[in-house]
């Protein structure tokens, strides 16, 4: 003799054959999903410019030095070539909170322009530096700006970004002549370096 289901199983029996066709939709949905959500690699741009040599140079060379975190991210302004406006990047503003003043003294609130993307929002990486994404941490040497035409403060150069990561300097180029001596330094060591 067949016994009827119990009212517990019976939900259950309905269930699991919604829940398949739940997971396979959201397969279907997730496996046809426009191409706009792919992640895209950043072109790697090189830039020529002013190097330095050590870290006193490169202090020196900029108009201050802060210990900072990034907590916001907008959009900057389009460059283009006066001679083919098709050509050009666009930029992105960062504003970095300040946790420390290493050298000079550092403007508030702080701005800092970056390079970030080609026209048509292929993202950038210009000597080796991706831009700057919120809770990025690190020792920003900066130029400040002079007027209309450049508002903002930027990095005096690419050496003039290093991340820090658990209390300690994590150079881009750990083979930069800046860096070679104090790659994985200690940030408080680095900074002392700095402000001897």
């Amino acid at each position: 003799m067949i016994e009827p289901r119990s009212g517990r199983r019976r939900v259950l029996a309905l269930l699991v054959p919604a829940g398949l066709v739940v997971v396979c939709v959201g397969f279907a949905v997730w496996l046809l999903r426009p191409d706009d959500t792919r992640v895209v690699e950043p072109v790697d741009i090189r830039a020529a410019g002013v190097r330095f040599d050590d870290l006193d140079a490169l202090a020196a060379g900029s108009h201050f030095v802060v210990e900072g975190v990034v907590v916001a991210v907008d959009d900057g302004r389009a460059l283009t070539d006066p001679g083919d406006p098709d050509a050009g990047i666009t930029t992105q503003l960062a504003q970095v909170e300040v946790l420390g003043e290493v050298a000079g003294d550092a403007p508030g609130p702080l701005v800092v322009e970056q390079e970030a993307a080609l026209l048509d929002g292929t993202p950038i990486r210009v000597n080796g530096v991706t831009p700057l994404a919120v809770g990025d941490r690190g020792l920003f040497f900066l130029v400040q700006g002079d007027g209309e035409d450049f508002p903002y403060t930027a990095f005096v150069n690419e050496q003039g970004w290093v991340p820090i990561v658990d209390g300690r300097v994590v150079p881009i180029d750990g083979e930069d002549p800046v860096w070679s001596g104090v790659s994985d330094g200690v940030v408080t060591e680095v900074v002392a370096a700095i402000t001897d």
